[in-house]
Parts: C-alpha cells; sequence; structure tokens
C-alpha cells in the first residue's frame, strides 16, 4: 500500500502562462500533490515549504480531499493516492524537471523525470491523473490506454479535477 500524506491542497488550474529562462531543474522533490512537486523544498507540518514550485505540465490530478468510488461503492481517496502514487516514484531518488514557462501562481510547467522515466506521462498511462488539453495534448493517447484498461481513476467513478475544484474552492 503506498503511504498517504497529510499534503494541502495546491490549487492548479489552466492558465496564462509566461516564458522564464531555459533552465532544467534537478534535486530532491517534495510531493505536494498528484500534479505539484518542490525541487528542493522540504515537508512542513501539512505541505512542502521551501524549494521552487513544479507543476507537471500537460496533466491534471485529483485533488487531495478529492474522493471517487469504487465499483463496490466505497468512496476512496483518488488524490491521496494519486500523490502518493507519485511520491513512491520519487523516494531517495533525484528529479530533473525541464520547462521555461510558469503559470499564473508562479510555478514553473514542467515535464519531470527520474531516471528516463517521464513522471507526467506515468501518472496518466496508470491513471492517476487526466490529460490536461488546456496546456498538452502530449498525452492524450496514454489516457484513452488508461481509460480503456480501467487504471487507476479510470476504473472507478470520478469528478475531473478541474471540476472538482471549481465545485470545491478552498
Amino acid at each position: 500500500m503506498f503511504r498517504l500524506l497529510s499534503i494541502v491542497v495546491a490549487l492548479s488550474v489552466g492558465s496564462p502562462v509566461q516564458t522564464v529562462a531555459a533552465k532544467d531543474l534537478t534535486g530532491k522533490a517534495c510531493v505536494e500533490n498528484g500534479d505539484t512537486l518542490y525541487i528542493d523544498g522540504q515537508r512542513g507540518k501539512r505541505s512542502c515549504q521551501g524549494g521552487t514550485a513544479v507543476r507537471l505540465r500537460g496533466i491534471d490530478a485529483p485533488e487531495m480531499g478529492q474522493t471517487c468510488k469504487h465499483p463496490n461503492g466505497r468512496y476512496f481517496l483518488c488524490g491521496r493516492y494519486a500523490a502518493s502514487f507519485l511520491l513512491e516514484r520519487l523516494l531517495r531518488e533525484k528529479v530533473t524537471c525541464k520547462g521555461n514557462t510558469k503559470n499564473k501562481e508562479g510555478m514553473i510547467l514542467a515535464t519531470c523525470f527520474v531516471g528516463k522515466t517521464n513522471l507526467n506521462m506515468l501518472m496518466v498511462d496508470q491513471g492517476w491523473a487526466v490529460a490536461d488539453p488546456n496546456t498538452s495534448l502530449k498525452y492524450m493517447s496514454y489516457q484513452e490506454s488508461a481509460k480503456g484498461g480501467k487504471r487507476g481513476i479510470w476504473g472507478m467513478k470520478f469528478e475531473h479535477p478541474a471540476e472538482w475544484r471549481r465545485k470545491n474552492p478552498r
């Protein structure tokens, strides 16, 4: 079972972006949620502190407070599980994030890797995030594969993360 974390939701919505100097970020990552990392950040009591905020470009993961419904009728903390799934891939590993734009919250939009593994793609392919066509069409085929295979949230009833955020503002 993946570790569940006490993580605060960092609202991330499709938004205007601005270009910043191109530079790869490499370091240990603190997981804020299923699509947000802090490179060289530290885990605080309830969230990541310090470091550089990175939003995984082209994907949208369920929010920390979001639940999904199993076919057996039970509710599941799919947002926490998405974050835990991502965390398990990062433990004791350095992450490299490539991107040169920022969203309106000041987070760098990037594609992040552990070794040669594309974390953005992995989250969508395993069904713990949906492809975000507002920022990239790159992961749509992986989403279709996850959906067809009923992996992750696609094996449950769920509300699209953007819709869930709209209905559940902080």
